[in-house]
């Protein structure tokens, strides 16, 4: 049997301001130390009145905000954090709890911590290390091991020669 070890996840936003853009899609993968599939969960989100999308971050990230909001299975804000704990709640390992794991995911940690899960409660839901490919690629750069224009997720997948899919949807990105 294989245990759970890490949360892969991604946010789609409105924007990169926590406080005023919102969260609009959110995918969230439990996977073994081997980066097998045990679990995951797919999020459309509705925003709540107040917060709002700026067309560069719908440009960015392919959404079309109309036909976003016409979907049958959005959910609150609220809904989603409870889908989300109960996610990492039902995985979690014996000993420990899962390590988040993602392209620059203290960006989605704020997003998470602003408007679905206070960082408190957040803490105690997954492990304080963190494995973050972005802090590697900027050491990689440090050390000038690949150029210093590889940055973004996607120069990343087209550096590495990886499957470049469509990136920028919260699944793809996972």
């Amino acid at each position: 049997m294989t245990l759970p070890y890490f949360v892969a996840f991604d946010l789609e936003t409105g924007g990169t301001d926590e406080k005023k853009n919102s969260i609009l899609t959110g995918y969230f993968a439990v996977l073994d130390k081997d980066l097998t599939l045990i679990e995951d969960l797919e999020l459309y989100f509705n925003p709540p009145e107040g917060l709002t999308t700026e067309e560069g971050a719908l440009k960015a990230n392919g959404i079309d905000l109309e036909k976003h909001l016409s979907r049958a299975d959005l959910v609150t804000y609220k809904q989603g954090a409870e889908k989300i704990a109960d996610l990492l709640v039902r995985n979690k390992p014996k000993r420990s709890k899962l390590r988040p794991m993602g392209y620059n995911i203290g960006f989605d940690i704020r997003f998470i911590n602003q408007n679905l899960i206070q960082a408190e409660s957040w803490d105690g839901l997954v492990h304080y290390a963190m494995a973050d490919a972005f802090n590697v690629v900027n050491f990689l750069k440090d050390i000038d091991f690949v150029p210093q224009e590889v940055g973004s997720l996607g120069s990343v997948v087209k550096h590495f020669g990886l499957n470049e899919g469509l990136y920028h949807t919260a699944k793809d990105d996972v």
